[in-house]
């Protein structure tokens, strides 16, 4: 198998259920598609298990590479690398909604003054020229945010 750099699309949920004892986390559409399970692994513990897209099962740790000479294994899956960056991600997400927070009444403001600071523009069509769009629309948002505190946050 090629190494994977996309992550399974969401969105996915945990299941659960008691009378089984089986735990994993899927999607709750597309015909409920693996991301990770766990496997009994020795008397005592569980190994997770991810999916691999390419055979539609799930792998348990010890395919997905190699352990060190102290037997410890670096999971580079991409469900797994997704997985330990949500507080990361979350951390992130809360930061930018107090940024947006902050800027819209700017914007606002800016707008009312001037209604056309902003630019009025027909969205971009999906090619390569609307990245200069994007770039255009964060210098007028960083002029505006300039104009009316003085310098951009």
């Amino acid at each position: 198998m090629g190494k994977r750099t996309e992550h399974t699309p969401g969105p996915w949920r945990w299941f659960a259920n008691a009378k089984s004892k089986t735990i994993y986390l899927a999607t709750p559409d597309r015909g409920r598609l693996y991301v990770m399970g766990f496997e009994r692994w020795g008397m005592q513990q569980a190994a997770p298990q991810f999916r691999n897209p390419e055979r539609c099962v799930l792998q348990h740790i010890t395919e997905l590479g190699e352990p060190d000479h102290n037997g410890d294994f670096t999971i580079n899956h991409p469900d797994a690398i997704l997985i330990a960056s949500a507080p990361a991600l979350a951390a992130e997400n809360q930061r930018l909604r107090e940024a947006l927070q902050h800027a819209l009444p700017v914007l606002e403001d800016a707008a009312s003054a001037d209604p056309h600071c902003l630019g009025k523009h027909d969205p971009p069509s999906p090619d390569e020229h609307g990245w200069f769009y994007v770039h255009e629309m964060i210098g007028r948002f960083t002029k505006a945010l300039t104009t009316k505190e003085g310098s951009p946050s």
